[in-house]
């Protein structure tokens, strides 16, 4: 196994992990609010998919020509981007602030999405799909997640006015169900 593959595991690995934990916290602000675990494993995923993106990128850009060169800063830059985003995310998580619910969602939604999309892409690719059809498949997705983003959006929004039941409750309902 070259550095490459091991660098391209650790890439998928952490977009694996952001996106489980990111689907938890999404779940979670329509709900109950999060606990710490899945904020701290969301953030985590997102820079470390993003720091291993620029890794990849850097060691990989002496052998790529003009347009890869362009493909691959442009999806570096925006791994740093979705990375600021999960940041952004823990703070409205932390801070709780005045409609924190439906932001959350939009934020951390908002990653998700492009997470899927990129899952989505790399099979159709890697199943050798015809360069129009992996667009087709790659809108669907952003579709298909913002429909579900807005619905649990929506959710959120309606749970934000009802208070919270303290942590130590809801920890203790569920060691009995």
């Amino acid at each position: 196994m070259t550095l490459r593959d091991t660098l391209i595991g650790i890439h998928a690995a952490g977009g694996t992990v952001a996106f489980g934990a990111g689907v938890v916290l999404v779940r979670q602000a329509a709900g109950r609010g999060p606990g710490r675990l899945p904020v701290m494993a969301y953030l985590a995923g997102m820079v470390v998919l993003a720091a291993t993106a620029a890794v990849l990128t850097g060691t990989d850009w002496a052998g790529l020509g003009p347009a890869p060169r362009a493909v691959f800063a442009a999806l570096t830059g925006f791994a740093v981007v979705l990375a600021g985003v999960a940041g952004w995310a823990r703070r409205l998580l932390t801070a709780r602030a005045p409609g924190w619910r439906p932001r959350v969602t939009e934020a951390v939604g908002f990653t998700l999405i492009a997470l899927f999309d990129g899952f989505v892409i790399i099979a159709a690719l890697d199943l050798g799909a015809p360069g129009w059809a992996v667009a087709v498949v790659a809108v669907a997705a952003v579709l298909a997640g913002r429909r579900v983003i807005q619905r649990v959006g929506a959710r959120a929004a309606r749970r934000q006015d009802q208070p919270e039941q303290p942590r130590a409750d809801a920890e203790a309902s569920l060691s009995r169900g």
